[in-house]
């Protein structure tokens, strides 16, 4: 299952009350990857790195988050949501982030 640009918005709608970890073990799911040990190979981490980020022992960065987009085939945006509004929960800061293209400004 991947989605495109235009599901993004709906994607945040119906998608936020996951984690970023639940998140992606919920793609590990619907692509039939049976073992994490296979979704950290794919992913292009150690095992070790994937169950510490699944368990809240590590975060994922958001270069990282757009990689694993990329590998996922999901946009970058919703992932660099998820990064963030990770990153805002561990710090115990209830807020939550949408992502957008930026704007360009001519001089």
């Amino acid at each position: 299952m991947t989605i495109d640009e235009k599901d993004y918005v709906r994607a945040q709608e119906v998608l936020p009350s996951l984690s970023f970890a639940e998140l992606i073990e919920s793609i590990r799911e619907d692509l039939n990857i049976e073992k994490r040990v296979d979704m950290a190979r794919q992913l292009g981490v150690t095992k070790q790195y994937y169950s510490d980020f699944l368990s809240g022992r590590s975060h994922v960065s958001v270069k990282k988050a757009v990689e694993w987009a990329k590998i996922l085939g999901y946009p970058d945006k919703l992932f660099i949501k998820y990064a963030l509004d990770d990153l805002l929960s561990r710090n115990e800061l209830n807020y939550s982030v949408q992502v957008h293209d930026a704007i360009e400004v001519k001089a």
